[in-house]
C-alpha cells in the first residue's frame, strides 16, 4: 500500500497524497497491477487520472504520478524491453508532462 498514513508499506507525504492512495501488487513477477484505494488524491497512469476502485495493469516503460510531485517509470526487469529504457534513464525528466497537466483541471483532487 502508498500513502501517507504511516500504516501503509511505503509512506509518502504532499499534495494529492491521499492517507491510503493506492495498492500495488505483484503477481508472481509477472504482473503488476496499481487499484487507487480513495476518493482523495491523485493518480495518473500515462496521462489518464485514475478514479476510485479502478484496477490497472502496469508495463514496463509507463507513467505513473502520485499526487502532484513525484513521477515514476515502471520498470519490469523481467520485461524484454527492459533494454531500452536503460539507455534512455533521463527521458523522463520534461517529456510528456504536458499530458499530466491537462488531466489537473478536470481532477477534483487539484482543489483538496
Amino acid at each position: 500500500t502508498i500513502g501517507s498514513a504511516p500504516d501503509n508499506s511505503i509512506c509518502l507525504s504532499g499534495l494529492g497524497i491521499a492517507e491510503h492512495l493506492c495498492v500495488i501488487e505483484n503477481k508472481d513477477n509477472k504482473t503488476l497491477t496499481i487499484r487507487k484505494c480513495s476518493e482523495d488524491g491523485r493518480i495518473v497512469l500515462n496521462g489518464s487520472l485514475l478514479e476510485p476502485g479502478t484496477t490497472r495493469k502496469l508495463q514496463n516503460g509507463h507513467r505513473l504520478c502520485l499526487g502532484r510531485a513525484l513521477v515514476l517509470r515502471v520498470s519490469l526487469p523481467s520485461a524484454q524491453s527492459a533494454r531500452v529504457l536503460h539507455h534512455a534513464k533521463t527521458d523522463l525528466l520534461l517529456q510528456n508532462l504536458e499530458d499530466e497537466g491537462a488531466v489537473v483541471e478536470g481532477s477534483p483532487s487539484w482543489a483538496a
